[in-house]
């Protein structure tokens, strides 16, 4: 079926230094990392979609948004999907940088080596609003629920973007208007530019975890 949603990939920065470092342990961190991203993306009502080790693909739906929009969350009014999707990836980040289970398992000698004022994990995150086929795809020995669709590829390409930008969260301008303007206030203007997939330029946000200055800059 074809559906309208939000769109979020996240990807672990330097994967094949953690591999070569972690070895078997690897799947113990991807599990602790996917805990976290599983979590908080349920708790602000979306739906964890694919993981392939490094990177997790996640997805609120337009459709669920209509019937729920009037729900709300421990004193939170009137948020939007796409407001839950930005709480969300804030909140992986807020507890990707505070775990002690993290921490614990990358406080072995391969990290020191490399890092030697410590180890963080670096992570990335795209958020992009668009329509999707939402299916099966796979035969008889192996089926999987997916989404397939240029918008669901453009949440990939802004979560590369943050590397280039260097920032933990990009949105794109779409996804920014369906946004509330008490959460637009977490983010930032960063750029306008043409994104590989699309054919007019988009103006780029980023997330910014710092205090509210109380401004309009």
């Amino acid at each position: 079926e074809k559906m309208n949603g939000y769109f979020g990939f996240c990807f672990v920065h330097d994967f094949a230094f953690l591999l070569d470092a972690l070895e078997e342990d690897v799947m113990i961190f991807t599990n602790i990392i996917s805990e976290i991203v599983h979590n908080q993306v349920a708790h602000h009502l979306g739906s964890p979609n694919k993981n392939i080790g490094d990177s997790w693909l996640c997805v609120w739906n337009h459709s669920e948004e209509l019937v729920f929009s009037s729900r709300k969350l421990e004193g939170e009014s009137d948020m939007t999907y796409a407001d839950h999707a930005v709480a969300a990836f804030a909140g992986v980040i807020a507890e990707v940088k505070s775990s002690a289970k993290l921490k614990a398992i990358t406080n072995r000698q391969g990290f020191l080596a490399k890092y030697p004022n410590g180890y963080q994990v670096r992570m990335g995150f795209g958020l992009h609003y668009g329509w999707a086929i939402e299916g099966a795809v796979g035969s008889t020995s192996k089926m999987d629920a997916t989404y397939l669709s240029p918008h669901v590829n453009m949440s990939a390409r802004l979560e590369a973007a943050t590397a280039q930008i260097g920032v933990d969260m990009v949105v794109s301008e779409v996804f920014y208007k369906h946004m509330t303007p008490e959460y637009q206030r977490w983010l930032y203007k960063v750029d306008r530019v043409i994104v590989v997939g699309a054919s007019s330029p988009m103006i780029l946000y980023a997330y910014d975890d710092g205090v509210d200055e109380q401004n309009d800059y």
